[in-house]
């Protein structure tokens, strides 16, 4: 019994010194030499800080006819990652609010974004709202994800 005390005891010390929190994988546009930072930073470095997509997200998960009668009309832009549907072939951007995965339309009429590549974090210029959907994906443990159409 004492030698498991100590056992613990030492592990306890070790696994103390060392933060388990201390190792993630490079950000974009960042190289494996930082890797100081902490597992929640780079979490926290991919969800696009913007309140009012995350209201609409929320509201709209609530209730989506609430969502659509307070916000359709209103421009709203973000940063995300460039997508292309590949059936509809119509632009997007993919990013993560604190509590939502979101695929927002871009504006598409000047059509900037037949240069951007498939990935690439861009502007989605402005939007105007004329839909707002939320989806639930993957049973208990899943995630939301939140639809806004131009």
């Amino acid at each position: 019994m004492k030698n498991q005390l100590i056992s613990v005891g030492l592990l306890s010390l070790v696994l103390a010194g060392c933060n388990m929190t201390d190792f993630r994988l490079p950000t974009i546009g960042e190289n494996n030499s930082n890797s100081t930072a902490t597992t929640k930073s780079a979490s926290q470095s991919n969800i696009v800080s913007n309140p009012l997509i995350e209201e609409m997200c929320a509201t709209a998960k609530k209730n989506e006819a609430r969502a659509n009668e307070l916000y359709r009309g209103r421009e709203v832009s973000a940063q995300g990652r460039f997508r292309l549907n590949k059936y509809t072939k119509t632009p997007h951007i993919d990013f993560n609010t604190q509590n939502f995965s979101v695929h927002m339309a871009m504006n598409d009429k000047t059509e900037p974004w037949k240069q951007y590549d498939d990935g690439q974090i861009v502007s989605s210029g402005n939007v105007k709202v004329s839909e707002v959907s939320v989806e639930h994906v993957g049973g208990l443990s899943g995630y939301d994800i939140c639809y806004i159409h131009n």
